[in-house]
């Protein structure tokens, strides 16, 4: 059993006789029993920063979305997800009683042909699935196969880990959202396209396909460097050495080979279109040179395609982001890179191995992000690389140089540094970055000093929460011409400093906690401005997160003109029911309200109900009754609505099907809610529900049916 600060709480209430089986820098993995439906399931936490961010669930929910088309026997089911109290994404999987392939490579080095051919051949069978619903996996490693059985000639696998897989469909879509989260990308399985940051297919997957059936027979992988940039440069210009050229292991025949070298090209329209052609060439070249494989191979390892697959029971697949870090491969016998291929001017920006040992990369190799405390030496070797976002967390040994070094990356348009030890001389020194457009930095060390080097800078996404910022600070950020998103929630900005930043084409502004009054609504950016190119006006102000604040109606009369979308207004006692009133008149076509504890009460739910496009309401603790909710269950669109602390009972939830569109219900503090209604409700019904109640003593534990997303 593991310690209670291991565990989050909430997942106990469902969960239990938890045994951590995994972790690492990026989460843990537990063994636990599910105690509703009594088996056990293995549930991947993953850490998480001070907070979640709103659009992290967004993207969250999108890869929930690709990876919910995935029902195969070869690929791993994950049965439930979400995001804890504290802020860490979780998921629930079944428990496969396996090893990863990767463990096995490194008790074993290598595998026989028959056995590499049988978990390849379940490769192609699954991500051929994948394909077909269009869903790219991008990360296929030995360490996301998990074998099941001992006898790898017959023994069936499962793969994991499509958390970066990109959706044809989706990804392909302008108003789509990039996924965030923990999903890695493995040098030495990516194909040279991943590594140069170009689009994307399924090739890649074949790619990566051939480069762990390379690493079954051989032992080693097609190239290896102590420099992850010669590893790149290789993967690009040099074609993949022979099995047969790599250390002491069974010989592999020339037909095999032939296959092999085909599904690693060098150019993506040279391999195998798909991966049952891959599969069909491999299984085609073991029959043409089954004399070389031994008669006990070829009595267990069948060469027809529909045979090679023990069948197995598979779940319903919901999302799939579990990771599990690589093991390392051994490294005797392998063809080192030309060392000739990299060549620095500055010594202090030699590449070593060191790199890869302190970031993961991710969406293609484009996105680093440090999985351990770094240093200054640690981003040198970072300088030249093709990276477009930088992640950094909570780093507390970067200094000034450090952020000289992040200024000089040539293609950084994005950096994330929360929580990080970042002052203004760091601040300024990224200042003279050429093409950085978003900067994250909440909870740091900056002041109004160092944020005035940003007023030079490109940057239109800036969020710096919880910071030493003041109106002078405000007046720097108003030289920002493109700025589109700024979020300034819990700083010491005032009513009057907002006039520094009225002429911003802003869509998107959180200022929670900062005090803002009908005054501050006066000065509010996007609203009436001057296109510079049009020289027309405009408004553009579409989301405001007022959170604790001392906004009335009339601070929304002032800003009437703004084509609001999304307004969020918890613990705001201002806002009263002719206020809301006046918000749902204004902006009928609103798709977001989150009102909780505020000065409403049931009287404004008749103007609430009026507003047709709601997506997501919120309405905890407003004194609402049963039937003071109909309405809302009755809205057209409504997909995520908070009920909690009202006066609700089993009476709602029996009214659930009065909205088809509903996914997920917060009746959190709902007291007169019972456990016998929920558990009815959640399985007769499609509603993600989270309710912690206490059921009856005789039952005696706490009952959490599933956890309620992050807002939006």
């Amino acid at each position: 059993m593991t310690s209670d600060l291991e565990v989050p709480e909430q997942l106990k209430s469902r969960y239990r006789d938890f045994k951590l089986i995994g972790s690492g820098a990026m989460g843990r993995v537990f063994k636990a029993t599910d105690s509703i439906l009594l088996i056990d399931v293995a549930i991947k936490v993953l850490l998480a920063t001070r907070h979640v961010r709103s659009d992290s669930a967004v993207r969250f929910q999108q890869e929930a979305k690709a990876v919910s088309k995935l029902q195969h026997k070869n690929i791993l089911t994950v049965m439930d997800f979400g995001i804890t109290d504290e802020g860490e994404p979780y998921l629930v999987m079944e428990f496969v009683d396996g090893k990863p392939l990767s463990t096995i490579l490194e008790e074993r080095k290598c595998l026989s042909l028959a056995e590499a051919l049988n978990i390849t051949s379940q490769i192609c069978d699954g991500m051929e699935h994948a394909h077909k619903v269009g869903v790219i996996h991008r990360d296929l490693k030995p360490a996301n196969i998990i074998v099941l059985g001992d006898d790898y000639t017959t023994a069936s696998i499962r793969i994991l880990d499509f958390g970066i897989a990109k959706v044809e469909t989706v990804e392909n879509d302008p108003n789509s959202v990039t996924p965030e989260g923990g999903f890695l990308g493995s040098p030495q399985y990516m194909s040279p396209e991943q590594m140069s940051a170009e689009t994307i297919d399924r090739g890649s997957d074949v790619y990566s396909t051939g480069c762990i059936l390379f690493h079954m027979l051989s032992g080693a992988h097609p190239f290896e460097s102590d420099s992850l940039l010669a590893l790149m440069q290789a993967k690009r210009t040099q074609p993949a050495p022979l099995v047969n050229q790599r250390g002491t292991h069974e010989a592999v025949p020339p037909a095999v080979e032939s296959v092999i070298a085909r599904s690693l090209e060098i150019d993506k329209s040279k391999r195998f279109s798909t991966m049952i052609e891959f599969k069909d060439a491999l299984l085609e070249a073991a029959h043409v040179t089954d004399s070389s494989l031994d008669d006990g191979a070829q009595s267990r390892f069948p060469l027809k395609a529909g045979a090679i697959v023990a069948a197995v029971a598979a779940f319903i697949a919901i999302f799939a982001f579990l990771v599990f870090r690589p093991a390392e491969a051994p490294r005797e016998n392998v063809l080192p890179v030309a060392r000739t291929q990299t060549v620095f001017k500055d010594n202090e920006l030699k590449q070593t191995s060191r790199v890869a040992d302190l970031f993961e990369l991710k969406y293609g190799g484009t996105v680093w992000e440090a999985k351990e405390k770094i240093d200054d030496s640690a981003l040198a070797q970072l300088v030249s690389l093709p990276i477009d976002e930088l992640r950094l967390g909570s780093q507390d040994r970067i200094t000034a140089k450090g952020c000289e070094y992040i200024a000089r990356m040539p293609k950084l348009k994005v950096l994330l540094m929360n929580e990080a030890s970042l002052n203004d001389d760091g601040l300024r020194a990224l200042a003279r970055s050429k093409n950085l457009e978003r900067l994250q930095i909440d909870g740091t060390g900056v002041t109004d000093a160092g944020i005035a080097a940003l007023a030079s800078t490109n940057i239109d996404d800036l969020s710096m929460e919880r910071v030493s910022l003041t109106d002078e600070g405000l007046k720097s950020i108003g030289q920002l011409k493109n700025l589109r998103r700024l979020l300034v929630s819990g700083t010491n900005i005032t009513n009057s400093g907002l006039k520094y930043i009225k002429h911003l084409p802003i869509k998107k502004l959180h200022i929670e906690a900062c005090g803002i009054t009908d005054e501050g609504m006066r000065n509010m950016p996007g609203i009436d401005i001057i296109d510079p190119t049009t020289k027309r006006r405009q408004s553009t102000l579409q989301r405001i997160y007022l959170g604790q604040c001392g906004v009335t109606i009339d601070g929304f009369k002032a800003i009437k003109g703004a084509p609001l979308e999304n307004l969020l207004l918890s613990g705001s006692p201002g806002i009263t029911d002719d206020c809301i009133d006046f918000i749902a008149k204004t902006w009928p076509k609103m798709t977001l309200l989150i009102i909780n504890d505020t000065g409403a009460t049931k009287k404004s739910i008749a103007s609430i109900s009026s507003m047709k496009n709601l997506e997501e309401l919120g309405v905890a603790s407003l004194g609402l009754r049963d039937e003071d909710v109909v309405p809302l269950l009755k809205l057209p669109k409504m997909r995520i609505l908070n009920i909690s602390a009202n006066e609700i009972t089993d009476l709602t939830l029996q009214r659930l099907q009065l909205c088809s569109t509903l996914s997920k219900l917060d009746l959190t503090q709902c007291d007169e809610i019972s456990a016998p209604m929920l558990k009815k409700a959640q399985r007769e019904s499609n509603v993600r529900i989270i309710c912690p109640i206490q059921t009856m003593e005789s039952q005696g534990s706490l009952m959490d049916i599933t956890e309620f997303m992050d807002k939006q």
